[in-house]
């Protein structure tokens, strides 16, 4: 039997975005105002929630209600947080995202 393409992706997933703020304001936003979002994006975000630990705190988990291709989503993740190279780690733990890549 064939594997499907959903199943022969894995690894690291990588994405390169403009931004028009600075790199440092990018992080502080993702690190301590993700909360925000929602009321800055509703129609993409609805909410992002954390399930386990405190929302700037290195290995948090969040819980995001988002909306792709007019379909409601959700997403659950362990956040990685690198203060001195200012980046981000996203690990997926479960949530519609799954269903097309592997962990």
């Amino acid at each position: 039997m064939a594997a499907t393409a959903a199943e022969m992706i894995s690894g690291k997933l990588e994405a390169e975005v403009e931004l028009h703020c600075s790199p440092a304001k990018f992080y502080d936003m993702v690190k301590n105002s993700v909360h925000d979002l929602p009321s800055h994006s509703p129609t993409h975000v609805q909410a992002v929630q954390v399930h386990e630990g405190d929302w700037d705190a290195h290995g948090t988990v969040k819980f995001w209600i988002y909306t792709c291709e007019g379909k409601l989503e959700v997403f659950k993740e362990r956040v990685e947080y690198d203060d001195a190279k200012k980046t981000v780690k996203l690990n997926g733990l479960e949530g519609d995202v799954m269903k097309l890549y592997k962990v």
